[in-house]
This record gives C-alpha cells, structure tokens and sequence, in this order.
C-alpha cells in the first residue's frame, strides 16, 4: 500500500501518485467510481465487467 497526498489545482481535488502505483504509459483518460468513503480509478476501457459485457 502506498499511502499518497490531496491537493486542490484549479478547484479541483488532485492526487499524486506514487512512482510505485502509477499508471501505464499512454493512459490519457481514467474512470473514477466512488464506493462509500473510497474511490476507484480505472483505465477507461480497462475494467473487467466492460469487457464481459463488450467481448474481446
């Protein structure tokens, strides 16, 4: 686990993330879902349940 800060740019909440959770290269856009106090970030398109319902 690592444990990151919030910050306010632009009003806006923004977190930075740590070298060792980051995201892929070339991923440009993420989804965000709030589930009670957490919030998830995905990939968009990189979600399990999208590719179920999608197909290959």
């Amino acid at each position: 686990m690592s444990i990151s800060t919030v910050f306010t740019n632009n009003r806006t909440q923004a977190v930075r993330l740590p070298a060792d959770v980051r995201l892929p290269d070339g991923v440009k856009k993420v989804e965000v879902r709030a589930r009670g106090v957490e919030r998830v970030i995905s990939p968009v398109g990189q979600r399990w349940d999208e590719f179920f319902q999608q197909g290959p």
